[in-house]
């Protein structure tokens, strides 16, 4: 009686708070349970009813309804839009600690146009000057709320070759323009930087290394992720690929490196920082070993592994050629069974 008495009053604390957050905003909210299920909604839905059925149809933008189901049982952040002839609207949901629910923002954009026209109605009279400029104004403010404006795929490559070419400003530092760009620059799955990025940071940082200082490269290669996507499904896949780049970054803050995605399911880190090489083995045991994630699929979890490729650099060879002798040490790897790591140094075996 007093775990219920307890949950009812969290339920409705969270239901007033979610409420309140609406008194000076065009955003209607949905709390949703661990099943899916609405338990609370400001308008638009009715208790229980399954929070994807009545959009289903209507998910756009290459994003889908098994996608999104397969973050909200994940317990991750996910953003959509909805597309049901001029009605447009935004979806982003996060979840709740410490609960099992999902609060979920909705903002329409015909809602959020009429709220602001309102507000300029006296002005519109003036004339069509005065409107298109209250839309200007409209859909500015439309886009800073929804914040997830992606630049398109060509828009980026041809950033990084601005960014990357020979005729930049003299003096402008890499790090510095990767600073201003870098949520063009990064994979939009993995938060990792892109493999033309890390390429070219690759290159910036052999240049100018220390020579006393150890340098590792390693080429990181999910086992049998063509069977993961066709058991679990893609979105599943997808999680197994954050998992791993979530890990992967953490290795990159901890040893002053750098993590890129490679391709498909494949990444490299460069790990530097290291005392001597008996430490770069320790990391690299403690690395294989993390890389061994469980993901969850539905109701059932299941175990990815993955094959580690190392190179250390001998601070004679380019940064192309340290990445061939990393792949190659990835081949020996996965020629020996995979769920591994090797060094090339040691003729790709561990």
């Amino acid at each position: 009686m007093t775990g219920t008495l307890f949950a009812a009053v969290y339920f409705d604390e969270i239901v007033d708070m979610l409420n309140d957050g609406l008194a000076n905003s065009y955003v209607d909210s949905v709390l949703i349970g661990s099943k899916g299920q609405v338990m609370s909604a400001t308008s638009g839905y009715v208790y229980d009813d399954f929070f994807l059925d009545p959009i289903r149809q209507n998910i756009a933008f290459d994003m889908s309804a098994d996608v999104i189901e397969a973050e909200l049982l994940s317990m991750n952040p996910v953003s959509f839009w909805t597309v049901d002839g001029l009605d447009v609207r935004y979806y982003a949901a996060a979840p709740i600690a410490d609960t099992k629910w999902d609060a979920v923002c909705v903002v329409g954009f015909w809602d959020s146009y009429a709220k602001i026209m309102a507000n300029l109605l006296p002005m519109i009279v003036v004339g069509l000057v005065i409107l298109a400029g209250g839309f200007l104004l409209m859909y500015r403010n439309f886009l800073h709320q929804m914040n997830s404006a992606r630049m398109l795929e060509k828009s980026v490559e041809e950033l990084q070759k601005k960014v990357y070419s020979d005729e930049r400003p003299a003096g402008a530092e890499i790090e510095d323009i990767l600073e201003l760009t870098s949520s063009g620059l990064s994979d939009g799955l993995t938060g990792t930087v892109t493999r033309s990025v890390f390429s070219s940071r690759l290159e910036n940082v052999l240049e100018n290394a220390d020579d006393e200082e150890i340098y590792a490269l390693c080429f990181v290669d999910l086992d049998d992720f063509k069977a993961i996507n066709d058991t679990h499904g893609h979105a599943t896949g997808d999680i197994a690929l954050k998992s791993i780049g979530y890990l992967l970054r953490e290795y990159e803050r901890r040893y002053e490196g750098l993590v890129g995605r490679y391709g498909g399911d494949e990444f490299v880190l460069l790990m530097t920082d290291f005392d001597d090489e008996n430490e770069l083995r320790d990391v690299l045991e403690d690395l294989t070993a993390g890389l061994q994630v469980d993901v969850q699929s539905g109701d059932s979890v299941f175990s990815v592994g993955c094959s580690v490729g190392v190179s250390v650099w001998d601070h004679r060879v380019g940064a192309d050629e340290l990445m061939e002798q990393a792949d190659q040490a990835l081949y020996g790897v996965k020629q020996r069974g995979k769920h591994g790591y090797g060094v090339y140094q040691d003729g790709g075996k561990k």
